[in-house]
């Protein structure tokens, strides 16, 4: 599938690009990847790798602060299925971002079919 795609795509410039970010972003980009949770893995991941460069302090707080959180938890806040606490939820929040990132993979991928 596309994920698939774009994850592998990615994976060759990955030693590259991760020599230019600092140990805490590596340290939460890996967590990121390694969720236990193909799906979660994929999505998380890949977004991370995309933006981890841009973020601020408090949106790099709050990806380290979901990427601790227990995956299936994780899960059910990004694609709607529960509500996230309202510090992790509000506009221009990382989980916005992530959430408006998985309908826009997902609605991608459906429209491959």
């Amino acid at each position: 599938g596309t994920l698939k795609l774009r994850w592998s795509s990615s994976s060759a410039s990955e030693e590259k690009s991760e020599a230019a970010l600092s140990g805490r972003q590596k340290k939460i980009l890996y967590r990121c990847k390694q969720r236990g949770l193909l799906e979660l893995d994929l999505l998380m991941g890949t977004w991370a790798e995309e933006n981890i460069r841009q973020l601020d302090d408090e949106q790099l707080n709050d990806l380290e602060e979901l990427a601790k959180e227990e995956t299936p938890i994780v899960m059910k806040w990004v694609m709607g299925q529960e509500e996230a606490p309202e510090h992790l939820d509000k506009p221009g929040s990382v989980l916005r971002q992530l959430k408006a990132y998985t309908h826009e993979d997902v609605k991608n991928f459906a429209a491959k079919k």
